[in-house]
């Protein structure tokens, strides 16, 4: 019979109780709509449902000096507009519209994937830190297009912008930084998102992600390891 190591079994003990704990503190912040409710306007969509509206609003510059409101889009640049030193006056009008699901960092992370990074780092009380890192992750991401028009000095026409891009908003103080790659399919604006973190004696490479469907649903990564393999082997299935 194998020996059995000591280290695996503290391992899998604590990643036992992680997987309890994480499911135990997990809550749907947008789990708003109902579309089968009757005499609902808020359920239905016609109305903005409160907590809706107070995630959405703009943040003030208070609040944004202690957390970040964050949209990146994607774009082609000539080397030649990038070696340019001139300096000119810009104006924006623009307006983003979302295109997907939130996916919220609280709720929809694969409880496999959690655990698995609160197993890795030694605790320092006998439960995991669950709610450190839940204030480490109070934020949420959403795909969409930004679009409107831009004015530059000295040209007599406005340009006209469409850009996909994605919306990741901070609701709590930022207490660790993000390791975060965007991706994106400019022909049908698809979007896959990869991020990874590590806390102190909270949780270690904890790497998670979703990718969009052509419908504009959100899939949480369910396997690390195969992230790559399983958006590409997905995107084959989708074109066929």
């Amino acid at each position: 019979m194998a020996q059995i190591r000591y280290s695996n079994v503290i391992y899998w003990c604590k990643w036992i109780t992680s997987y309890y704990y994480v499911q135990k503190y997990k809550q749907n912040r947008f789990d708003w709509y109902d579309m089968e409710v009757e005499n609902n306007p808020y359920k239905v969509g016609f109305l903005p449902p409160s907590k809706e509206k107070a995630l959405e609003s703009p943040l003030s510059e208070i609040e944004l000096s202690k957390t970040a409101d964050e949209v990146f889009s994607t774009e082609e640049t000539s080397e030649k507009d990038a070696e340019s030193q001139k300096m000119v006056h810009v104006k924006f009008a623009l307006m983003w519209r979302a295109t997907t699901d939130a996916f919220d960092f609280l709720s929809d992370i694969n409880n496999k994937i959690l655990a698995t990074g609160l197993a890795k780092v030694k605790w320092n009380t006998y439960l995991p830190p669950v709610e450190k890192l839940y204030n480490a992750l109070n934020c949420y991401a959403q795909c969409g297009v930004i679009m409107g028009t831009m004015n530059v000095d000295g040209m007599d026409e406005e340009l006209n912008l469409y850009l996909f891009g994605e919306k990741l908003r901070f609701l709590g103080k930022k207490v660790c930084s993000f390791s975060q790659v965007l991706g994106n399919i400019p022909k049908n604006g698809r979007f896959v998102h990869l991020a990874k973190v590590s806390i102190p004696n909270v949780v270690e490479n904890l790497t998670f992600g979703f990718a969009t469907s052509l419908t504009g649903c959100i899939e949480s990564f369910k396997d690390t390891k195969t992230i790559l393999q399983n958006v590409s082997d997905k995107e084959k299935m989708e074109k066929t």
